[in-house]
């Protein structure tokens, strides 16, 4: 299992998606989230107290199916969004199209980061 019990995070939390890309599942504060768009409590799971936290983490630990299922979901997740050719994909759209009209559309494009673009 994989923590990232952060109270204070800033752009995308890579040690989140590098375990979800292995098939580790994760116990994360939402704020360890925020950079990470399209993310859904079915691939990670939140616990924003302490108490929340290591209820998760028990969780995980007590049930094993469910801890093969979120990893296999959090694997999926990053493989669609996050790979090479999901990130070209992007990338070219945004060569072609030129820079989003607002920096909301920048923000929820799964494979741009918050503030990546002026």
């Amino acid at each position: 299992i994989s923590v990232a019990p952060m109270r204070i995070a800033r752009g995308v939390q890579n040690k989140v998606l590098e375990a979800m890309s292995v098939g580790v599942p994760v116990v994360a504060t939402s704020e360890a989230l925020k950079g990470i768009p399209l993310i859904k409590e079915d691939e990670v799971l939140i616990g924003d107290t302490p108490e929340t936290f290591a209820e998760r983490i028990v969780y995980l630990l007590k049930h094993a199916v469910f801890y093969e299922a979120i990893a296999a979901k959090a694997r999926s997740r990053v493989v669609e969004s996050y790979a090479w050719k999901a990130v070209g994909i992007e990338l070219l759209k945004f060569i072609e199209k030129g820079p989003p009209d607002s920096f909301d559309e920048a923000v929820h494009t799964p494979s741009l980061r918050r503030g990546s673009i002026p």
